[in-house]
Formats: structure tokens, C-alpha cells, sequence
């Protein structure tokens, strides 16, 4: 397998000679210097010179710092760039030359993101704009290309680097504010759900004129929060000001639908195009090269000896019948890994009364497999030889449709829920056969993401409703269903069939039964994931998975708010208890987190936990990014596939399981990049699996494990590959691994349920 592969990053050098900087206690006239706020951002140098200086109250006072110009009443210091404990001052004044060098550019924005200090250029894509009707007139919408610009010490190969990053694209409304926000004199009284609101908006982009000193009049533009410019009083002007289209302006501009459209043009190569053209464009200049020293020309091939792969074995699943298979979709076919434990299963449809035949169909074709003679009934094509497994071969018992007066069509397809509710409460449901395991497939009218609040309300209530009674539902989009068999009937296709395999798969899940598990022996690991959503009204929501063992077993659940951490603490302790009970003690708790973990608020609490339960045993809390790495990214220059018309493209996207070695944290924690797709050995990748970018991993472990050997660091990243193997809502192979994404699933509901334990079955995944 080759290992040639190519990091987003532009390698350089520190200075041979300690460069000369100018500090002050105290601002200069202008404001043109830069303020360092703490300890750490300030210079070694600095704080050995001047830390018992009167006027230097370091830590306590801010020190400014003049990079390239001694201002007056400040104080001329060598600073040595390569010192470690230097670091945050380095790539604050790498920085600070990259926005002066790039602002000499009209066409670029320059700002900083919301969470990291990290230089952030806003640039228009060339050729990319959209028109789009508001108030009867057509307005251009601008997509402008994000690029994020990371200085950062590497210390796995020793140097210092800048990494170059392509975000995700920004929407501009070219029109400005005051047109936007213009109410035409409409109804004072009404409503209208089409016009734009100023609580509507969060960025905004500024225009400002401004002279050189060379007379030259140059444009400024700045990404602002509007917010921001209202409360510090920061004067913008209305008729120049333009709006970043957010969530809710794309949903009146009918551009929502856009970011969902299927292609099967890999993610990697528009990624490296992107960076590639920036860096041509702008990273080649003299005078930047002046400062960042012996600045490479390309991006940076990767040190073979950072680069692992997981082992084959890792990727192998277990399925009905103990047949192993690498891929899903095939073993699945196996039948599941664990049937459900239920008798007897009953479907119950709840839909709206418009599309009852199709409903019928559906709920036939999971129970018979009819669906393929629906198709050909309905298809003026010939339809292929494709067979339907029933839903009892998925799930592994006998299926059946519930009685007829159990199923629940309704007419308000705005707002089912009443209607609904009304039928749960009524006789047939106050006597439900009790040796009956029933679930529920409900169509909704209501887009999963629909913009009104109200309305997302309705499918966690439709399904707290059915959960309060013991019956788990199923959920899929009314006009997901119609034109997924509408476009079967017209193209003589059948290619819903893999809607309802995916279905099944997660209702075989919701039974209690396992579609299948890792090809692994069962060790005495515990493995508990902890994982986080942040609601619509930025109110933070963690949900644990408690636990799986090293097979990929579903053990328990547990929800929590943000602020319970010693209940989250209570809920680590019992997991333990629970599984040293069935399971003898655990050998080592592995824990997957969503998030860096602090030493003293979660890392210790759990060594002091392990201690009072006379548990001496090692403890690894693996960081796993919720999201996807789309910072630090690797491409294979060797990696192609093939498109539906069998033409070869390049693809970049690296095989799955390898893993890059990324060097130490400050900290001393070892960070790892790691591929997880269907790009294998077998030149069998299809471009309908995605092409998922990787995930980050942080290691850290306890004293009781000590410092990690390779073999140790290798089994926890195959764990985290493994993990992401077991998902088991789809038959797609995903990016995240199931102990971080189905905690997050838990956390994104539970808080708007009215009870938070309606159903605690523990080997039942609702959620799914």
C-alpha cells in the first residue's frame, strides 16, 4: 500500500538570529501596537527583563508590543521565536505579518473566526454567484471562499509551519442592508414568514475608505458581528453593508435544499484545488518570504514514519449465521449479527391520509418484500431481478401488521401531533397485546429540518409519545417516501429498496437485536462514550452511552445537562459496577469524548473514582472531534476511483484505517489523524459511500497506564476505527465512531422530552 501523502502544510524556518521586537507597560498614541493580555502570550525574554521592572506589572496588566517599529517610550528586545515556551507568542507574530503582508490585497477579507485567534480570508469564488428573487426583484448572491491561515509548531518533524485550510464557503447577500430590511410598507399587523428580520442576521460585511501614505485610496472590508457593532456602538453604513446569509435567509431564499444535493465528486480534490490556487496566489509573495524564512513552494509530503495503518482485521464485521464480511451492505444480507429477542413483532403505520396507498406499500414491502412487484405493476420499464428481503430476515423474528385499528392516519399534516395524541389514548391502545412487541412507521409531512420550531417539535413528541407506551418508532420523510418510489416507478428502478434495508437495519436496533459486531474476542473492556449536541438556542446538552464492550455491544444509556458532571461521574461509577458484575472487573476503561478533557474538572474526578472502587487499572480518555477534521487534511496523489460513468478520477482521499502521527500537544498528549471510509485494497469503492474527511484523535492516559507504547497507541486508534464500523442506522459506513455520534443523538433529543427516562430499556437504541 502506498504511503506517499500530501499535508495541507507550507513548511518554513525560525530566524537563525533572535529578531528585535519593541515593548511597553503602556499603549502608543495611535493604538498601532498590540496588546499581550497574559503570561502566555508574552515573550520569555520579556518576562526575565522586565518582571521585577517598576511598570511592568506582568500577568496582571497587558504589555504591548510594536513587531516591525519601535514606538516611542518603548523598550528594544531580542526574541528567540524557536523557544517552546515562546509558542503562542511565535504564532501571534507570525500572524500579525501574514494579515499585513495579505492586506495590501483589496479582494481579500481579513478576519478571525469566533473561537480560535487564527487569521481567517474571506475571497470571492470566482464564477460562483446566484440570483435569487426577494420582493419581487432579482438579488445576486455572492459565494465567497473561506481560507484560514494556522501558523503552528511541528513537534514530531521539529519546525514550524503554516497551515493552509479551505473552510466551508460563505453565502454574501449583494444588496445592501437598508434595501434588505426594508418593510415596503406591508401590513404593520401581519406576518409575513418571507420577510427579512434584523434578529435574522449574525455577520455582516462593512465597507470603509481609507488613504495610504502614499495617497493611495484603498477599500477595507471587514467581517463583522452585527451584534457586536450595536452594542459597542460602532458606526456602519446601512446602504454599504452586506449580509452573510444565515440558516434561516437561506430557508426564505429557497437555498437551504442546496447544501444536501448528492454528487459523486470527491470532497478532497475541489478541497486541494482551493488551497492549492490560494497559495499560488498569495503564499509566493517576496516580501512574505522575507519573513517566513526558506517558505516552502508545496504543500509538505508526510514523514513515512508519522504515517500507521489500522490492521486488516480491524475492519471485519461479524453477521447472521458467524459470517464475517468487510463491507455492510453485503453481510447484512447474512441476516443480523443478534436477533431481536421478541416473539412477535407488529408494524403500526402512522401517516398523513393523502398517501395511504403508498403507506400501504411501504408497510407491505417490509413485512412480504412486495415492493419490487409494486414497481413493476406501476412501471412502464422493465424493472430488474433485484429480490427484497422481508424486514423479519433483517431483525431475525416474525413480522406482522398490527391490528388495523392501531394504525393512525391523520389530516393536519402542519401538526399531527394532536390527532395523534387523541387516537394513543383511546381503547385500542389501553389494551395492546401484551406478548406483542409492536413499532411504529411514521410518515411525516415535516421535514427533519424545518425551519419553524414548532414543527421540529413535533416529530420528539410524536416519538416520546409512542415511547411512553413501549413502542419505538421509525421515522421517514413523507417526501423522502413519494419521491424515492415515484422515481423507482418512472426509471423502472429499485432503489428505495435500500431505503427500507437502511430502515430495517435501525429497527432491528430499536427490537433490541445487533445487525452485527466486530470480529473481535471479548476482552474485558469497558468502553463508554461521552458525547455532546448543542441546541438551536446554544444551550449545551451531553449524552453518554454507558457502555460497550470491545465487540461493539450496546450495553446502557445515560443523559445529562452540561452543568451535572457528578452525576456524570455517578453514571461512570455505576457503568463500572454494572459491568464488573456480569462481566468480572474491567482490565482498562477506555473513554471517547467529545471534547479536550481537563486534568482537574473530569480526567482526576475519574482516578478518584477507580480508587475508592479499589480499581487500579489503566484509564485512556480519547478526544474524538465531533466533527469531521476539515482543518489538518492529507490527500493520496495515487488515490482515483470511478465515477457512475465509469470514468477514472482523482480522488485523494487516502485508504481507510490509516492513521498520521501529528505530533505532541503542549500538554504531551499524543494527536493522530485518522481515515475512516470505504477506500480499500480491493479497488471496490463506490462514490455513493462519500468521501468523508478524517477524524482527530487525542490520547490521554493516567498514571497507572503510563506513557503508551506504539502497540498500546494502535489497539485505541483500531478501537475508534472499529467503533465507527457499528453504526447502526444506516448500512453506510461512517466518519465518527458510534460512542461519540449516538450520545450526541440522545442529547440532541432528550431535551424536549417532558420526561427525561421514558424508556430505559437499555438494549433498545430508539434514537436511532
Amino acid at each position: 500500500m502506498d504511503k506517499k501523502l500530501i499535508l495541507n502544510h507550507l513548511d518554513f524556518k525560525y530566524p537563525e538570529k533572535h529578531i528585535k521586537m519593541y515593548f511597553s507597560a503602556k499603549d502608543d498614541e495611535k493604538h498601532c501596537s498590540d496588546k499581550l493580555d497574559t503570561l502566555q502570550q508574552t515573550p520569555k525574554e520579556v518576562i526575565d527583563i522586565f518582571g521585577q521592572q517598576g511598570g511592568f506589572n506582568l500577568g496582571k496588566q497587558p504589555v504591548f508590543v510594536g513587531y516591525n517599529f519601535r514606538f516611542d517610550g518603548f523598550e528594544p528586545v531580542d526574541i528567540d521565536l524557536s523557544k517552546p515556551e515562546n509558542a503562542t507568542f511565535m504564532r501571534r507574530y507570525y500572524r500579525h505579518e501574514l494579515k499585513r503582508v495579505l492586506s495590501k490585497h483589496d479582494e481579500l477579507i481579513i478576519t478571525k473566526p469566533r473561537i480560535t485567534d487564527d487569521l481567517q480570508v474571506w475571497k470571492q469564488a470566482e464564477g460562483e454567484v446566484r440570483t435569487v428573487k426577494y420582493k419581487g426583484k432579482d438579488v445576486r448572491i455572492w459565494v465567497m471562499d473561506r481560507f484560514s491561515l494556522k501558523v503552528r509548531h511541528d513537534s514530531f518533524n521539529q519546525c514550524p509551519y503554516i497551515m493552509v485550510t479551505y473552510d466551508r464557503p460563505a453565502l454574501l447577500f449583494n444588496a445592501p442592508l437598508s434595501m434588505l430590511l426594508d418593510d415596503d410598507g406591508s401590513d404593520p399587523l401581519g406576518q409575513s414568514n418571507d420577510r427579512v428580520t434584523a434578529d435574522m442576521l449574525r455577520l455582516v460585511m462593512t465597507r470603509r475608505e481609507y488613504t495610504d501614505e502614499h495617497g493611495k485610496t484603498h477599500v477595507r472590508r471587514n467581517i463583522d458581528s452585527l451584534e457586536h457593532l450595536q452594542r459597542h456602538n460602532i458606526g456602519y453604513d446601512p446602504t454599504t453593508t452586506r449580509a452573510v446569509v444565515t440558516k434561516k435567509l437561506k430557508q426564505i431564499l429557497a437555498l437551504d435544499h442546496e447544501a444536501n444535493k448528492k454528487t459523486d465528486e470527491s470532497r478532497y480534490v475541489k478541497y486541494k484545488q482551493k488551497i492549492t490556487d490560494f497559495q499560488k496566489r498569495y503564499l509566493l509573495d517576496n516580501e512574505l518570504r522575507k519573513v517566513f524564512i526558506d517558505l516552502a513552494d508545496n504543500f509538505r509530503e508526510v514523514n513515512p514514519l508519522q504515517v500507521g495503518q489500522v490492521e486488516e482485521s480491524k475492519r471485519m464485521l461479524v453477521f447472521g449465521h458467524n459470517t464475517k464480511e468487510l463491507r455492510q451492505q453485503r453481510g447484512i444480507n447474512n441476516g443480523p449479527a443478534r436477533i431481536s429477542p421478541h416473539v412477535a413483532v407488529k408494524l403500526i403505520a402512522i401517516y398523513p391520509i393523502s398517501l395511504e396507498r403508498k403507506v400501504a406499500e411501504l408497510i407491505g414491502g417490509f413485512k412480504n418484500g412486495s415492493y419490487p412487484k409494486y414497481v413493476k405493476n406501476n412501471s412502464n420499464k422493465e424493472v430488474g431481478n433485484l429480490v427484497q428481503k422481508t424486514m423479519s430476515h433483517y431483525i431475525g423474528t416474525q413480522v406482522d401488521y398490527a391490528d388495523s385499528a392501531l394504525h393512525i392516519k391523520f389530516w393536519n399534516e402542519a401538526n399531527p401531533l394532536p390527532e395523534i395524541k387523541a387516537r394513543l389514548q383511546d381503547e385500542h391502545y389501553r389494551n395492546l397485546d401484551k406478548n406483542s412487541q409492536y413499532i411504529g412507521i411514521y410518515v411525516t409531512p415535516i421535514p427533519k429540518y424545518s425551519s419553524e420550531k414548532s414543527q421540529k417539535m413535533v416529530y420528539y413528541k410524536v416519538k416520546e409519545a409512542f415511547l411512553n407506551l413501549g413502542i419505538p418508532t421509525q421515522c421517514i420523510e413523507a417526501k423522502k417516501m413519494t419521491r424515492g418510489m415515484d422515481g423507482d416507478i418512472q426509471k423502472g428502478k429499485l432503489n428505495f429498496i435500500y431505503t427500507m434495508q437502511n430502515m430495517s437495519v435501525a429497527m432491528c436496533a430499536k427490537l433490541e437485536g445487533m445487525p452485527w459486531l466486530l470480529d473481535e474476542t471479548k476482552k474485558n473492556d469497558l468502553v463508554i462514550g461521552i458525547g455532546a449536541f448543542r441546541s438551536d438556542d446554544n444551550m449545551q446538552y451531553i449524552g453518554a452511552a454507558f457502555s460497550f464492550d470491545n465487540t461493539g455491544a450496546f450495553n446502557s444509556y445515560r443523559y445529562f445537562a452540561k452543568s451535572q458532571l457528578r452525576e456524570l461521574m455517578g453514571a461512570i461509577e455505576e457503568a463500572v459496577l454494572e459491568y464488573a458484575s456480569i462481566n468480572n472487573k474491567p482490565e482498562q476503561l477506555v473513554i471517547h469524548y467529545f471534547k479536550q478533557v481537563s486534568r482537574r474538572n473530569e480526567f482526576q474526578p475519574i482516578e478518584d473514582m477507580l480508587h475508592s472502587l479499589n480499581l487500579d487499572i489503566p484509564v485512556y480518555i480519547i478526544t474524538i472531534n465531533k466533527t469531521e477534521a476539515e482543518d489538518v487534511v492529507a490527500f493520496d496523489p495515487n488515490s482515483t476511483y470511478r465515477n457512475y460513468k465509469q470514468e477514472e478520477k482523482p480522488s485523494l482521499m487516502p485508504y481507510s484505517g490509516t492513521y498520521i502521527n501529528l505530533g505532541k500537544t503542549r500538554e504531551g498528549r499524543a494527536r493522530y489523524l485518522l481515515y475512516n471510509n470505504t477506500r480499500y485494497d480491493d479497488n471496490n469503492f463506490s462514490p455513493t459511500d462519500g468521501f468523508p474527511f478524517p477524524v482527530k484523535l487525542t490520547v490521554n492516559c493516567n498514571t497507572r497506564a503510563g506513557e503508551p507504547d506504539s502497540q498500546t497507541i494502535k489497539t485505541l486508534i483500531g478501537q475508534v476505527y472499529q467503533f465507527s464500523r457499528i453504526y447502526w442506522k444506516s448500512v453506510k459506513q461512517q466518519g465518527q465512531p458510534v460512542t461519540v455520534s449516538y450520545p450526541a443523538m440522545i442529547a440532541e433529543i432528550m431535551p424536549h422530552f417532558d420526561n427525561p427516562t421514558v424508556y430505559t430499556n437499555a438494549n433498545c437504541l430508539w434514537f436511532l
